[in-house]
């Protein structure tokens, strides 16, 4: 993607699943929303959204309980003229080690014709 770049990504857990915190180094997201979310957090919920107090601001981690969707807003503006990479990954090492972790690639914005 390109530097500056802001996107939505959806997180989800299979419902047969555990809680995974999700985490994102070197930059911060802002919770969306929480769908499918389990009774005990859907109770705490603050907004039409689903979100909880945890949710609120600026985040680096997010924990996705089963049968749950958690939107994400992140923005990968930075003052960098090089490619930067960002990683993804559940903070549970063994789930990290066994292939939970993406990595994302930001480079600069490139010239493009209109």
């Amino acid at each position: 993607m390109d530097r500056g770049a802001r996107e939505v990504w959806e997180v989800r857990n299979e419902p047969a699943s555990m809680p995974h915190p999700m985490h994102l180094h070197g930059s911060a997201f802002r919770v969306l929303s929480r769908t499918g979310s389990p009774d005990q957090v859907a109770r705490l919920a603050l907004d039409d959204h689903g979100r909880t107090a945890g949710d609120l601001g600026r985040k680096d981690t997010v924990l996705v309980w089963p049968g749950e969707t958690v939107r994400l807003a992140a923005d990968f503006s930075h003052p960098f003229d090089d490619d930067q990479r960002y990683l993804f990954h559940c903070h549970i090492l063994e789930h990290e080690d066994n292939g939970m972790m993406i990595g994302v690639r930001v480079r600069p914005r490139s010239d493009r014709l209109s």
